[in-house]
């Protein structure tokens, strides 16, 4: 008897241990397609195949054994946002069944993906506390990414005992772990640089921790901005500097006097050190043909070997726009819209500006237009500005009315903003991809957040 009502106890225990940590490790999963192609299944190793099938056969299985049991799903209080969202993957989706001609079937993986995700989201939309642990996960994920292949950046330049130009940098036999040739590109390793950084920011701020936890910290956020600053993303480093914006005016109103030499370090010394750095580096000159591969596949070739080309070519290109420093947005830009024009109701499914313009469109409203037509830009529209809205009003409450909130919702509401600015210059959180990923936890968070205010 007295067996019997213990192991029923433990039994009891491990399921719900099972049930605390099952939904994190299938939100890990979620990261794991990121930087692959579908269209490559073929050519890719069985590792990297499994990477691209694994996380929806384990998330969509956790998916319907939860749905089993939330008889309510569809009684959610975040019901309209749901029906936005899987309104524009199934859009989408559908669009690329009309024109196999010109995309390619394969990226409807990119529609599931979203979609799978999304619902493992969702299912949690109402428990704030494991929306928090998914976004801490999320940011542990990226921390240990960043490093990574910063370290890799920084022990070449000790190899070769020069400084290196950053602007364009890519490897080509190195990734997250160690088993694709697909790293991220400088562009993918400053946002997340930028992520960071304000991550840590925040907490630095919020935090009540000892002289050394807090200079630790502080270097740690120079350390991010001066990277983020370095690699000379334009679009980041307006973002970067708008929330700096945000922080004097939160430090001026908070007046967090404890923390004043600290502040002015953490918002002067990583633009400094970037300024003499760029200043100082490697220039190159351009010697070689635009001919030059972007896609070089040559995996024996040693990591940065290339970065000189790709330096190179990323100088000449700009040197050749007469001035003109958009990386060609604005004529991608003027090409979508006027195949949109051809075709105004209906889009081309999900990756279709590649099909199109050989490359990304650099916007997530016109991304929407050209994968599901003018009905998926007015819905990416209508999520953009409730995440807008949101974000807003609980960062004047915190600023001007002196709500309190904890240091992972004032994450969540300052990388909302981040995403929402990034998605005016590049597909952001309308394709797959980390940004996507962060900006359904916070756009959850700050939801819960918002109607908890208005209750109040």
């Amino acid at each position: 008897m007295i067996v019997d009502i213990l192991s029923n106890i433990y039994k009891v225990k491990l399921i719900n241990l099972i049930n605390k940590i099952l939904p994190s490790i299938f939100w890990i999963f979620c990261f794991l397609p990121i930087n692959l192609n579908p269209e490559n299944f073929n050519e890719y190793t069985i590792i990297n195949q499994i990477r691209l099938v694994i996380p929806f056969l384990l998330v969509l299985t956790f998916f319907i054994y939860k749905l089993e049991i939330k008889k309510h799903f569809l009684l959610n209080e975040n019901f309209f946002n749901f029906i936005l969202f899987i309104t524009y993957f199934v859009l989408a989706i559908f669009f690329i069944f009309l024109n196999f001609k010109l995309n390619s079937y394969l990226n409807i993986y990119w529609g599931i993906a979203m979609l799978i995700s999304y619902l493992h989201i969702y299912l949690f939309a109402n428990k704030t506390r494991q929306l928090k642990i998914f976004l801490i996960i999320s940011l542990m994920l990226i921390f240990f990414i960043c490093i990574f292949f910063i370290s890799k950046i920084i022990l070449f330049a000790f190899e070769e005992k020069k400084i290196i130009h950053l602007y364009g940098i890519y490897g080509n036999d190195q990734n997250y772990l160690a088993i694709t040739n697909n790293p991220p590109r400088s562009s993918g390793l400053t946002r997340m640089a930028l992520i960071l950084n304000i991550a840590l920011t925040i907490y630095l701020m919020k935090s009540k921790k000892s002289f050394l936890v807090r200079n630790i910290f502080t270097v740690m956020i120079i350390f991010f901005g001066f990277f983020l600053l370095t690699f000379q993303s334009r679009t980041t480093t307006f973002i970067y500097y708008t929330c700096t914006i945000i922080f004097i005016i939160i430090f001026y109103k908070k007046k967090f006097i404890s923390y004043k030499k600290i502040f002015i370090l953490i918002i002067t010394v990583p633009s400094l050190l970037s300024a003499i750095y760029i200043n100082y580096s490697t220039t190159y000159k351009v010697t070689e043909d635009l001919s030059y591969s972007y896609n070089y596949k040559n995996t024996n070739t040693p990591i940065f070997d290339v970065i000189k080309k790709k330096a190179e070519i990323y100088l000449l290109r700009n040197t050749l726009d007469n001035g003109n420093f958009s990386s060609q947005r604005f004529d991608n830009w003027k090409t979508i819209v006027k195949n949109s024009k051809e075709n105004f109701f209906n889009g081309y499914g999900f990756q279709s500006d590649r099909k199109i313009i050989n490359q990304s469109v650099h916007n997530v409203y016109l991304y929407a237009l050209i994968c599901s037509g003018i009905i998926g830009m007015f819905l990416i529209f209508l999520i953009s500005c409730r995440a807008s809205w949101t974000s807003l009003i609980i960062l004047f409450h915190y600023i001007y009315l002196r709500k309190n909130y904890d240091t992972i919702d004032l994450i969540s509401v300052f990388l909302t903003i981040v995403f929402l600015q990034r998605g005016l210059l590049e597909t952001s959180y309308g394709v797959y991809s980390i940004d996507y990923l962060f900006f359904i936890i916070c756009l959850f968070i700050n939801e819960n957040n918002y109607k908890k205010r208005l209750e109040t």
